[in-house]
């Protein structure tokens, strides 16, 4: 067997320290790792609860000065669309769900929902077909 050289032990030695000291940096490494995801995870908040059901939703109807209560939609399924005017989006979609309304009859109550045009909403519905004139 040979002998090593006493440089070569030092060598031995210094692979050895460094191995360990990786070995440690990468346990210490993942533990902060798990500790940033868990301790996040842990102290995140519950998501606030309110009045998510459809009776809390009144709403200013399309003439005068009557309301629509959504809770007042009970028995069928409704489908409560948000809407705006100088939306790209809602101008494709609205012929789709007047279709589907007409096609669908009384199996489904249809609600159209905008908050930002006030006092338009009769003028636009009866421009898309949504209401007669």
């Amino acid at each position: 067997m040979a002998r090593r050289s006493s440089a070569q032990l030092r060598e031995e030695k210094r692979g050895q320290e460094a191995r360990t000291r990786t070995i440690k940096t990468s346990g210490i490494g993942g533990l902060l790792a798990v500790g940033f995801v868990v301790l996040p995870v842990s102290l995140w908040p519950e998501p606030a609860t309110g009045d998510t059901s459809a009776e809390g939703w009144d709403l200013p109807g399309l003439e005068g000065e009557g309301r629509v209560a959504l809770s007042g939609f009970h028995g069928k399924p409704t489908v409560a669309a948000f809407l705006a005017s100088w939306c790209t989006g809602c101008e494709q979609e609205i012929p789709q769900l007047v279709a589907l309304s007409q096609q669908l009859g009384d199996e489904v109550d249809f609600a159209g929902i905008n908050s930002q045009d006030n006092g338009r909403g009769l003028g636009d519905a009866r421009k898309r077909g949504i209401v007669g004139e």
